[in-house]
């Protein structure tokens, strides 16, 4: 059984318990405030912001399986109706937004108290790091959603002297190479010698060595991200991580929480259960069979068989990628992720390829992924190929054979994990989770003409198995189409316009009612607040 070494054990749990614990370590002083007797200690709350790194329900639903999962071309869906036609987005928009201000904030609140506190520097500035770590994930993600939001003088709503209840927007560039710099400065800045947040620090267990894997992975995630728009500043940042040989995330070291881990509410089969019409489509399947036999003799990705499910004949059928109005018509059976299933398994009735139910349906282990090392490989496989730090095409191989093997050790890992269906397998073998490729068999799989490297296409083998290991990462998969324009993709006909001139979300309709004089000043700036108006780094 894995055990990922990146789980935030029982949050939730810890800062139900801390809550009723007294503020020390140097802010009891703050806790004397007449006004305020019990302030909130800064273990608690970041907590707090850890605990801000889920994936909503909302935000999920409606922003994932209704856009980015179609848009990136990962999968499908058996309707038409898209979530900008039904503007149903908004829905997802206005949770990862609140979401996301929450946890501003509680980062807000604690740079405040340390401060202010009498804490010897040392231990500030490894609470101060561990901190902008953490928010620098979840201010990339906003930054790729929206472009620019507000964010240098945001979140300072627990100051009741601040006056920047209506804050204004900051532009994506100087969000995201401040963000870039905060993980520089915390690199640079955590002491290995003395503690952080104690026990509180519930990431990664006062391992700060991985904390500055992590770190050092997100500078060369984003910095590549935005290499075509600003080169210079891009390049600073990957050469100092790659060339100055800082340490990154290394296979077994993915950062990735589970509910079990974690003791969140089940969204994640809720979204799957509650959506129910993503399937698998001709442009995924084309990478991962040479034919449509649909007895799925063709299928040569060992991992396939973990991502998906035959129908309800034990078919290996794709929906058509191309829109049209019949779609409905196609798909006539069941929801194959209803909860049903669990009960009887076989009760399928979907007449499509769909997503494996044993993993969807899983409320402890399915993963939430923040970032796997596996990604790291293929961001510097690009970067070898593409000649910015030396190492050339021998080392641009290496990290892309790297990469796949990550992969697949990853996935096979989480299937050993879910516990259903290693029981259902037990008693109906033809459907048990399939075995890890052994030696000779991973070897076969990279000499597949398909997967086989050759420095003649490089960026097209590096960028489609990037892709193909964004499977459940989809607002990852979407930035890696923006980026680059060269994942794979089908043509999608008409009705699926949207899912292709869309280049980012707009912003909630509260900041328009209520921050209307910011929001117009920045919508304007950047050519409308439209979803069309590509983000920052987006040149393509």
């Amino acid at each position: 059984m894995m055990k990922f070494s990146s789980y935030i054990y029982k949050m939730l749990l810890g800062v139900v318990l801390l809550v009723s614990a007294s503020c020390t370590d140097g802010f009891e002083e703050l806790n004397r405030d007449p006004k305020n007797p019990t302030l909130t200690s800064p273990g608690v709350l970041f907590n707090g912001v850890l605990s801000k790194l889920e994936v909503t329900g909302d935000e999920r639903y409606y922003l994932h399986h209704d856009f980015s999962f179609i848009a990136s071309q990962l999968l499908t869906q058996t309707f038409e109706a898209d979530a900008f036609s039904r503007n149903a987005y908004a829905r997802g928009v206005t949770s990862i937004w609140g979401t996301y201000f929450d946890m501003l904030k509680n980062v807000r609140e604690i740079e405040s108290l340390l401060e202010e506190s009498n804490l010897e520097d040392a231990v500030k500035n490894n609470r101060l790091a561990l901190l902008k770590i953490t928010a620098a994930y979840r201010s990339f993600v906003m930054a790729d959603h929206f472009g620019g939001f507000p964010y240098f003088k945001a979140g300072m709503g627990f100051d009741r002297n601040a006056p920047n209840y209506r804050p204004v927007y900051d532009s994506q560039e100087s969000i995201y190479k401040s963000l870039l710099d905060d993980l520089k400065w915390a690199v640079e800045n955590i002491d290995e010698n003395v503690e952080a947040y104690g026990s509180q620090e519930t990431l990664f267990g006062n391992d700060f060595t991985k904390w500055k894997k992590w770190a050092n992975s997100m500078r060369l995630k984003y910095a590549l991200r935005m290499y075509e728009k600003d080169n210079a500043t891009a390049s600073t940042h990957i050469k100092e991580v790659m060339d100055g040989g800082l340490p990154v995330l290394e296979e077994g070291e993915d950062v990735v929480l589970t509910l079990q881990s974690v003791g969140w509410p089940d969204k994640n089969s809720w979204s799957w259960r509650e959506h129910g019409s993503l399937r698998m489509g001709t442009n995924i399947w084309h990478k991962l069979s040479d034919t449509d036999d649909v007895d799925g003799s063709g299928i040569f990705d060992p991992r396939t068989k973990i991502w998906f499910e035959p129908n309800q004949d034990d078919e290996w059928i794709p929906l058509p990628q191309a829109y049209g109005n019949i779609r409905e018509d196609l798909e006539t059976g069941n929801n194959p992720y209803h909860t049903r299933r669990r009960s009887d398994y076989f009760d399928r009735g979907h007449n499509f390829t769909a997503v494996n139910f044993w993993l969807v349906e899983d409320s402890e282990y399915f993963p939430e992924i923040l970032t796997l090392a596996s990604d790291i490989y293929f961001v510097k496989a690009e970067i070898y190929a593409r000649n910015i730090v030396s190492g050339g095409m021998s080392e641009a191989k290496k990290a892309y054979e790297a990469g796949i093997k990550a992969s697949m050790n990853y996935w096979f890992n989480v299937a050993d994990n879910i516990e259903n269906w290693q029981t259902f397998g037990t008693g109906n073998p033809t459907y048990a989770p399939p075995s890890m490729p052994d030696a000779t068999e991973m070897d076969a799989f990279l000499n597949h003409p398909k997967v086989m490297w050759a420095d003649a296409n490089a960026l097209d083998l590096i960028y489609t198995q990037r892709w193909l290991n964004y499977m459940f990462q989809p607002w990852d998969a979407w930035s890696l189409k923006r980026r680059t324009d060269a994942t794979p993709a089908e043509e999608l006909g008409e009705g699926g316009e949207r899912f292709v001139s869309t280049m980012r979300f707009p912003f909630p309709q509260d900041e328009k009612d209520n921050n209307n004089e910011n929001w117009s000043s920045y919508a304007n700036s950047i050519g409308g607040d439209e979803p069309s108006v590509p983000v920052w780094w987006d040149v393509n």
